[in-house]
């Protein structure tokens, strides 16, 4: 989705660089130039690029457990206590509310970092439970030691949700696609297929579970028996557009989802548009016909709303984290049309609890806990850590990366990095390149440092050439043609930055900090990786098949610039390091089209690959089980093969190679 943009041919003698673009730059500022920002030189270009090569060996590192500092992820209500939780650190946050303040409790600590945390009751330990990608077996309850997961002893369990009335627990198995249900003692009850994909489960009442995914249907209802467990297979009920949260209303007996608003995103005409924030309404019963139409929507970008994350009820009203706009909006869905109030919170609000008539709110980037009140403003702010160094690019890239402003738009339109790489991860969703020449899955981040060329069309040979095309493209003043009187791409960018102080960066700093953020970002490692980096048997043989059948494309290399590649005796060892790229800055016709070059697309590196789906640059394979069905080795089209086709590779040789991805 990322503009390329073209650097004109130089011809200057040594040293002449700098000096044409000073000139360039005096030129520009004059007014005496018509600038096109398509055709302008990059000023920053040398630098970025010296940069980006002494941080590539960063992204090779995998997801850190217990040194990165602490970013809130999500606030739960334990008993008198309050739990804030972060997926970088496994030293965690306890605080608690006296009348209308916040009172700091100390830490607490999480066995691995978690992405969903849940206080326990009635017939469930009065404990928290934890689950995440990153936590071994499951779902963990640090203050319930009797408590123990009956579930394989590794990562990919992205989500849960409780049943205290009837003692169980629902937990979402992203490896094997599975809603597991637990008993109060951890021990397994049942079983039920899920769609592929599932990152979220919303309790609706003690009748349903609502499954949120990435592939289609995107939305499912599992109901649920009178003893809590599910009464059948997942019902379908198809959406346009993924949705990021959501929340069972019992008053109104209504489930509300945030997320992108229905529809693709576009940019025939050049600005990237259709990325807006909704709330919309459902009723469950229409979603038990297969019926997903909306009860109401709200389009909160027309509020100013960006980036809609989270959403929770406090009974009366919802309450929704918009991050790219650091704001918390209270919505009261009883009046027509519902009556928004908008608080200013603090960087990056992402965790959201009922606290009564109030909420609390946790903030990504800035560690700080907030009571919000919807008649009263906010009644208290504690910080839960220290901010980070003001000077610190990657955590000014984290706030550039998270905030809308970066780029000029009108406000319905405001978007930010966020908006489409979620959580620094896949929105699951085809985006628009350039003037929709092309359509691209959203890939993760994580990793990205060790990785060139950039897009599958290779159409950035570096990553500091995408952050300047990112800076330059997606703002609507590109689509204005050449202009006279100033470069507004190398203006200064004022924001508030954590703690609250306003900031001014010159545009050389704001791409310095992007450019640091995002390419340091660590790989995520595989959930058959989590908890032991030892390699089992069949991770081994699925090695020894991705070497003989794979490499030549997915080059056992650590880094896409070095070009240094790892023999096979080799590169196992490596891996229980350090990560490999797994490819190299060639292009191939693999059978999934269409083509954006004329070589095919740029070999894809193998990293997360236990995210939920779609793969493949179209998006036409929804599980990562779907892209093995479909290889064709020797063949021309290596990844020819269709949907519903009889896979040629045998099963124990699926799952081998299986093992082995999951296991990166």
């Amino acid at each position: 989705m990322v503009a390329r943009v073209a650097a004109p041919k130089r011809s200057w003698p040594a040293g002449g660089a700098r000096v044409a673009r000073l000139l360039w730059a005096a030129l520009a500022w004059s007014g005496c130039a018509a600038l096109d920002p398509q055709t302008a030189p990059e000023l920053h270009r040398e630098r970025l690029l010296a940069m980006e090569a002494r941080l590539a060996p960063e992204a090779l590192a995998y997801a850190p457990r217990a040194s990165a500092p602490f970013a809130a992820d999500g606030v739960a209500v334990d008993g008198a206590s309050i739990r804030v939780w972060s997926r970088s650190s496994t030293e965690q946050a306890r605080a608690r509310v006296a009348g209308d303040s916040l009172e700091g409790l100390g830490t607490w600590t999480a066995p691995a970092p978690a992405t969903r945390c849940v206080a326990g009751s009635g017939r469930l330990p009065a404990a928290l439970f934890c689950a995440g990608p990153l936590v071994p077996g499951g779902v963990v309850a640090p203050d319930a030691p009797a408590f123990r997961a009956a579930l394989p002893r590794r990562g990919g369990f992205r989500d849960l949700a409780l049943d205290p009335a009837r003692g169980l627990i629902h937990v979402v198995d992203g490896v094997r696609d599975l809603l597991l249900t637990l008993d109060a003692s951890g021990a397994l009850v049942a079983t039920t297929p899920t769609p592929p994909g599932v990152y979220r489960i919303i309790p609706v009442a003690d009748r349903a579970l609502a499954l949120l995914s990435g592939p289609s249907p995107r939305l499912a209802l599992c109901p649920l028996q009178p003893d809590g467990l599910p009464a059948s297979a997942p019902i379908p009920a198809p959406r346009a557009a993924p949705a990021r949260d959501g929340v069972y209303d019992q008053t109104l007996d209504l489930l509300w989802l945030v997320g992108p608003e229905p529809g693709p995103p576009r940019r025939a005409d050049g600005p990237l548009r259709h990325l807006r924030s909704t709330l919309v309404s459902l009723r469950p019963s229409s979603l038990v016909a297969g019926d997903a139409r909306p009860v109401l929507s709200v389009d909160l970008g027309a509020h100013g709303l960006v980036d809609a994350t989270r959403v929770v009820s406090t009974g009366r009203l919802l309450a929704i984290a918009a991050t790219g706009s650091d704001a918390v909006a209270f919505v009261d869905p009883s009046t027509t049309p519902p009556t928004i109030t908008t608080f200013a919170t603090g960087p990056a609000p992402v965790g959201l609890a009922p606290c009564g008539d109030a909420v609390l709110v946790a903030h990504r980037l800035d560690a700080t806990l907030l009571l919000l009140h919807p008649d009263r403003g906010v009644l208290s702010r504690l910080a839960l850590a220290p901010p980070p160094d003001p000077d610190d690019l990657a955590a000014l890239g984290a706030r550039l990366f998270h905030r809308a402003g970066l780029w000029r738009s009108p406000t319905a339109d405001a978007i930010t990095c966020n908006t489409c790489h979620w959580d620094t991860g896949s929105d699951h969703r085809m985006q628009p390149g350039f003037l929709e020449r092309r359509h691209e899955l959203t890939r993760p981040l994580g990793g990205i440092g060790a990785v060139a060329p950039i897009f599958t069309t290779g159409g950035a040979d570096s990553l500091a050439q995408a952050v300047e095309g990112l800076v330059r493209g997606l703002d609507d003043r590109f689509w204005q043609g050449p202009r006279h009187g100033g470069a507004w791409w190398e203006q200064p960018l004022r924001l508030l930055v954590p703690g609250g102080k306003p900031l001014t960066l010159s545009p050389g700093r704001v791409r310095e900090a992007l450019l640091t953020f995002v390419a340091t970002l660590p790989r995520t490692p595989g959930p058959l990786r989590v908890g032991d980096p030892t390699p089992s048997a069949l991770v081994r043989r699925g090695f020894e098949l991705f070497a003989d059948q794979c490499a030549s494309c997915h080059a056992l290399t650590p880094d896409m610039r070095g070009g240094l590649r790892l023999p096979p005796d080799r590169a196992l060892d490596w891996l229980q390091a350090r990560g490999l790229a797994f490819a190299a800055p060639v292009w191939s016709r693999a059978g999934i089209e269409p083509s954006f070059h004329p070589q095919g697309n740029r070999v894809a590196p193998l990293v997360d690959l236990g995210r939920p789906g779609p793969f493949f640059s179209n998006g036409s394979a929804a599980s990562l089980s779907e892209v093995l069905a479909r290889l064709r080795p020797g063949t021309t089209s290596v990844h020819g093969g269709q949907p519903g086709e009889t896979p040629t590779v045998p099963a124990d040789q699926r799952r081998a190679l299986e093992a082995f991805l999951l296991w990166l």
